[in-house]
């Protein structure tokens, strides 16, 4: 009997065994696999998942790598117990000690996870004395969630070493941890609404409220009211908490910054901030649809999306009437996803038309989506995250891929006859340039009466049309990067855009002389993207190889898309 009892107790412990063992032959290889770049391996990552699955047991294995001399197995010890399972409030003081040994590191998670009020009191402390964002101590008080709120609402009682970087870190913080902010709402609303306290004081409140964002929404009122105040700090900090808290009150706001706004570049922002407020956004919507006759084509297609975005049905007609527009398919592309997002029944003949007769694919393809969003309320979701609205919202910059294009060697391979290709600028046109300073760029250029139409493109840096006079002087036509200047049987046109950063734009401008005797550019028509080459062909057509398709542009401004085969030559 007791050597069957020694047998089953021999048994039972085999897997304790072998599970040290295994733990023992990890931690080895943390040692050997350790690479200097300070980075976690593919090898160390695989390495770390076998220990958090081993679990809590691991963990006494891996304190004392915590200590190693060589920093690269401190950081892969630390790097596993980052998500370990099984920590306690007796593991907090050797994370603690390599926390502050290694600045931080990666054990902040794990001292999260311990979740004790040492251990969440020591994480704010942390964020307050760093002032820094982006880390694994924020990841940490993120994970902390509704724990992380009495500390960081302590940090709010002081005036005391309040500074920007401070503010900034616990905005930040609030703003991640979103909904888990919740009980912080009040007591932040009683800091601002606390006349005895000091300005500064009810300024961070503000701030923290705006970053909270709508779970914060409550708070408007309180904002709305500070925003009336007479101290202009005060109400500025309520203005902006209110329009970072994206709320229905925010509309109003942005509606009046769209048009006090100096600049065209600064209303787009706008309506871009507008859309991503989507169905709160609609109290602007008499204020957008007025720019749907803006003459920057810009603001007119961002008008037109925003409308969409915020679904303001009173634009419907509207919106239906630019499906017909000729001169910028991303008009028309906008126009088809508004129409489809508000499910506007009207707009069905026209959209169906759209289809199946418009020029450009993405074009046909939106209205196509459109169709059964109104008819059946199939809406496709984004393909963008939902903290990542900008990039959705400016998509259209991206309807030309996968669009066919030639490449360079391509140019001599056209079937077509060819007119012209661009000219170059004389010599004695460019020492005129430089006289009056301008030296980058790559150069093309037109003759014409009096002078010489001179086209730049600087890339990212910015070009122009700029006409030269047979004496010298020089007058500024057109700020655009410039790829060609022709003379077509429909007047001057320059093809002109730029591909950078994810801004792909390109635009055909038209070039004439106004009543004073000036040289403008007007757009005539919107390129599929930046133009890489063109050519002039002999039946008057442009032909315009883009970054987002090649087209043929008519002397009447009709566009077709061709493929490389309809282009090139067997």
């Amino acid at each position: 009997m007791k050597a069957v009892l020694a047998l089953v107790l021999i048994v039972l412990a085999l897997p304790l065994t072998v599970r040290a063992s295994e733990i023992d032959t990890l931690v080895q290889q943390i040692k050997r696999t350790r690479n200097t770049s300070r980075g976690i391996s593919d090898d160390e990552q695989k390495i770390a998942g076998k220990l958090q699955a081993i679990g809590a047991s691991a963990i006494p294995s891996l304190l004392p790598l915590l200590r190693d001399p060589n920093q690269n197995v401190r950081d892969a010890a630390a790097y596993v117990l980052r998500d370990m399972p099984g920590l306690r409030e007796e593991h907090l003081a050797p994370l603690i000690e390599a926390y502050h040994r290694d600045h931080g590191g990666w054990v902040g998670p794990a001292i999260a996870s311990i979740g004790t009020p040492d251990a969440i009191d020591f994480l704010v402390e942390e964020l307050v004395r760093a002032r820094e964002t982006e880390n694994q101590t924020t990841w940490a008080i993120k994970l902390l969630g509704e724990k992380a709120i009495p500390p960081l609402l302590r940090v709010y009682q002081t005036n005391l070493g309040w500074d920007e970087r401070l503010a900034q870190t616990m905005d930040h913080v609030f703003h991640e941890l979103a909904a888990h902010a919740e009980p912080a709402v009040d007591p932040l609303r009683q800091i601002v609404n606390d006349e005895k306290a000091s300005t500064a004081r009810r300024i961070h409140a503000m701030r923290a409220l705006g970053a909270i964002g709508l779970t914060a929404e409550r708070a408007t009122p309180d904002l709305q009211k500070m925003q009336a105040s007479a101290d202009p700090d005060l109400s500025a900090a309520a203005m902006g908490a209110i329009l970072q808290m994206g709320g229905a009150a925010s509309a109003p706001l942005l509606a009046e910054s769209l048009v006090t706004a100096k600049e065209d570049s600064i209303r787009l922002l706008v309506l871009r901030d507008i859309a991503s407020l989507h169905e709160r956004g609609r109290a602007a919507g008499p204020t957008v649809v007025k720019y749907l006759s803006s003459a920057n084509w810009e603001v007119r297609l961002c008008a037109v999306r925003t409308l969409g975005y915020i679904g303001y049905q009173e634009s419907a007609g509207e919106l239906i009437r630019l499906l017909g527009c000729v001169e910028d398919w991303r008009v028309v592309m906008s126009a088809a996803e508004a129409l489809g997002r508000m499910e506007v029944k009207a707009a069905l003949p026209a959209l169906t038309k759209v289809s199946q007769d418009h020029w450009f694919p993405p074009v046909r393809s939106a209205a196509i989506t459109a169709l059964p969003a109104i008819r059946d309320r199939i809406h496709p979701k984004s393909r963008y995250p939902d903290d990542n609205f900008p990039l959705e919202f400016f998509d259209y910059w991206n309807a030309g891929l996968g669009m066919e294009i030639l490449n360079d060697a391509d140019a001599n391979r056209i079937r077509f006859p060819i007119q012209a290709a661009k000219s170059e600028v004389p010599k004695a046109v460019l020492t005129k340039l430089e006289a009056n300073g301008e030296t980058r760029g790559i150069y093309c250029g037109l003759k014409v009466d009096g002078g010489y139409l001179v086209g730049r493109d600087s890339g990212e840096w910015g070009g122009d049309i700029v006409f030269i006079d047979d004496q010298g002087k020089s007058q500024m036509v057109l700020r655009e990067n410039t790829q060609a200047v022709y003379q077509t049987p429909n007047g001057i046109l320059a093809t002109t855009g730029l591909d950078h950063l994810g801004m792909n734009g390109g635009v055909l401008y038209r070039l004439e002389k106004n009543a004073a005797g000036q040289w403008q550019g007007h757009p005539w028509r919107q390129l599929p993207g930046a133009p890489f080459f063109s050519r002039l062909l002999k039946d008057g057509r442009l032909l315009v190889n883009c970054d987002g398709g090649i087209v043929v542009v008519s002397p009447n401004g009709d566009m077709q898309l061709l493929t490389r085969k309809e282009v090139l030559k067997p």
